[in-house]
């Protein structure tokens, strides 16, 4: 998409809303796993889930009729989100729980 006139620039901008998304999955997750202690295991699982989802979602749109493409970015995207998640939520629960 171009840049419209005192607009932004939303050529990669997709990826901010991966992070996003994948930021929260991570975050509400965690709370499924969590048993009182904030575990290795919680996070493994949390973090293996979120990306293999995503990459499960890309293969599937490029295999698909669909106009989008496997893209690497949007898979670095997400897992840079679910990591967001986890760490977000470790300082959620220190602060609040």
């Amino acid at each position: 998409m171009p840049v419209g006139d005192g607009g932004i620039n939303t050529k990669h901008f997709d990826k901010l809303v991966h992070i996003m998304m994948y930021a929260g999955v991570s975050f509400l997750m965690l709370p499924s796993y969590w048993k009182g202690d904030f575990n290795r295991q919680s996070i493994s699982y949390t973090f293996l889930f979120s990306v293999s989802y995503g990459f499960l979602l890309e293969i599937l749109q490029n295999t698909s009729i669909s106009q989008r493409e496997f893209d690497i970015f949007d898979i670095i995207a997400n897992m840079i989100g679910a990591m967001a998640g986890i760490i977000i939520f470790k300082v959620y629960k220190k602060v609040f729980i």
